[in-house]
């Protein structure tokens, strides 16, 4: 009987390690007996495996697309001969960007690939992508791709670019799990559904689409960096309980209002350029806001912007905007845009003593006394105004750059009151 419960311990404990099975659990005979039985199965077992491993690794790979294996050739060191499986092991980043391939079938061989760029090719089959298991960043630049289906069983990946493709459908991205950081500029994407649930994404570029709805963004929490440039955007509502966004960038769009943003207090960029905006009163509460973009939009009241101390960049270019008291106490503000509005009286810009640059070109200003204490200002635009007087700029001893067309302005007086170092343009 122990001769038996022996005999079926092994059996059990080799099922396990999966080299022998034994169904029957009422083996007998004794125990050497078995032992010997068991051990032969394992070794004939082993001895097979390595035979397919040496097999393997012997295999010659070879490259239908010349230029996809002269790229290879350099990456192994190997000018001549035949290219074995094994030597492809030692390759874990290629960067084939803009190298003329149209054919990239045997770079599946290449098992511990972790990241791929293949940039501005012309592959018609990308279908051997999908072997690359091992993949974490993969980069797809001007491919001419119209599917994205070998992508999907890739769910190492961390970074993935598919930029300037003809991409509309993004289904085959919906479990990729462990994405971070995904670039789909310039395609022809016009719903973000399937990617509204990946965990961990934290960039996402979706600019030059076709979207008008990214109301299926409230679920990316972990988002940090968005820009939804150039795509037919009537609100940005969703973006609102995106509470660790630290950028947001949807410049050229249609939106005319925006959401109130107060928990949003990581924002520290946001540019909206050329949309249809006229409030800005969901702004008033971003208080680490440290760049903020607003041309070209119809904006004429801006006094959600006085409690925004933290901005350094602010740009008001082609707006409605005539009172500008409101940026008064925004004393770290280090580059102010505010050209082509409907301004006549800067006295506000007086006690902003860190400005290096200024624009205030296409207004209606005529005089410029307070510019006369700005010392760090380097660059200086006062083109196109009613401004005759520029003794207030004799002190700027930092000044490199003064544009003062289109005033009252005279060559002589030019020459008296700013230093001869300086680039003027009158």
């Amino acid at each position: 009987m122990n001769k038996v419960k022996i005999s079926c311990i092994l059996a059990t404990a080799i099922m396990i390690n999966g080299s022998l099975v034994f169904a029957d659990t009422n083996v007998k005979g004794d125990v050497k007996s078995n032992k010997t039985v068991i051990v032969t199965a394992k070794a004939e077992n082993d001895n097979k495996v390595s035979k397919n491993i040496s097999k393997e690794v012997s295999k010659v790979v070879t490259f239908k697309d010349k230029n996809l294996e002269k790229c290879i050739r350099d990456e192994i060191d190997k000018a001549q001969g035949d290219i074995y499986f094994n030597e492809l092991q030692e390759i874990t980043e290629l960067n084939l960007r803009n190298k003329n391939i149209t054919n990239i079938e045997g770079i599946e061989n290449l098992h511990k690939l972790k990241v791929l760029n293949l940039g501005k090719n012309r592959m018609a089959d990308f279908s051997p992508i999908k072997d690359l298991t091992n993949l974490t960043n993969l980069y797809l630049y001007d491919d001419g791709i119209k599917n994205i289906d070998f992508v999907k069983n890739l769910k190492r990946l961390k970074s993935l670019l598919i930029a300037k493709n003809k991409v509309s459908d993004l289904s085959p991205l919906q479990n990729l799990y462990s994405l971070k950081y995904l670039t789909l500029s310039d395609n022809n994407i016009k719903s973000i559904a399937p990617i509204s649930k990946l965990p961990k994404l934290e960039v996402l570029m979706i600019n030059k689409n076709n979207i008008s709805n990214i109301d299926e963004l409230k679920s990316l929490v972990t988002l940090t960096d968005v820009n939804l440039d150039e795509n037919n955007l009537t609100s940005i509502n969703a973006v609102q309980y995106l509470v660790n966004l630290k950028r947001l960038s949807a410049n050229k769009n249609s939106i005319r209002n925006i959401p109130n943003l107060n928990k949003l207090n990581k924002l520290e960029y946001l540019s909206l350029k050329e949309n249809n905006i006229h409030s800005i009163g969901g702004l008033s509460a971003l208080y680490n806001l440290k760049k903020l973009y607003l041309d070209q939009n119809e904006i004429s009241n801006i006094q959600a912007l006085k409690g925004l101390t933290s901005l350094t960049h602010l740009g008001l270019w082609q707006n409605r905007v005539t009172n500008i008291s409101y940026i008064s106490n925004l004393t770290n503000l280090t580059n102010l845009y505010l050209y082509e509005n409907q301004i006549s009286n800067i006295d506000s810009l007086r006690h902003l003593s860190n400005l290096s640059v200024l624009y205030l070109d296409k207004n209606n200003i005529t005089s410029i006394n307070a510019l006369g204490k700005l010392y760090n200002l380097e660059t200086l635009s006062l083109s196109d105004n009613n401004i005759s007087n520029i003794n207030s700029l004799r002190n700027l001893n930092k000044l490199d750059k003064l544009d003062l067309s289109d005033n009252n302005v005279s060559e002589d007086t030019i020459s008296h009151v700013v230093s001869p170092d300086v680039d003027v343009t009158d």
